[in-house]
């Protein structure tokens, strides 16, 4: 994929705004409808917005302290555009239309496209050198730092955890 995404600066811009719009649209459009809830830093801006609706600015500021260590840990053009891509899904998220009722009817076949789409968002910003901020920058600096460690560990560790507090908030079809 690295053939597909040019790596000159401004394409890196272009395409991680991209990958923002698209992520947004999964989430928006597939997930949120179905009453659901994301994983990683979006789910739990998600969690701690209940009721609010305005998921997009808490995960904005819950990446303030992450964006530390983007600068510090990982490089300068590596936070750059790990603002560009925060700053993308907050907005894009906030701005993206969510429909009232489910897209489509099948929770399963949802939350696979959903999923699809979201990880596609985030797999451009990542080709992009950037990130959309959250569990994927942390999962960035632990994995250079310490051997054995990736990002899917660490997602899945936060996500596990995550999903456990869920099932205590909300009913099992949550």
């Amino acid at each position: 994929m690295n053939n597909f995404l040019p790596q000159k600066r401004g394409m890196q811009v272009v395409w991680i705004i991209v990958g923002c719009l698209i992520y947004a649209v999964g989430l928006n459009v597939f997930i949120i409808p179905m009453n659901l809830y994301s994983g990683g830093a979006v789910g739990l801006a998600q969690l701690l917005s209940y009721g609010a609706g305005q998921y997009g600015i808490i995960y904005l500021l819950l990446n303030i302290p992450i964006l530390f260590i983007a600068w510090f840990k990982i490089g300068k053009t590596f936070f750059i555009n790990t603002i560009l891509g925060t700053v993308g899904i907050s907005l894009f998220t906030s701005i993206v239309p969510t429909p009232a009722t489910a897209v489509i009817a099948d929770p399963v076949i949802g939350i696979i496209i959903g999923g699809v789409v979201t990880g596609a968002g985030i797999g451009i910003m990542l080709t992009a050198k950037g990130s959309g901020g959250g569990i994927e920058v942390i999962g960035i600096w632990m994995a250079k730092k310490y051997a054995g460690m990736s990002v899917g560990k660490l997602g899945t560790i936060f996500n596990l955890i995550l999903y456990a507090i869920y099932l205590l908030v909300f009913d099992i079809s949550t």
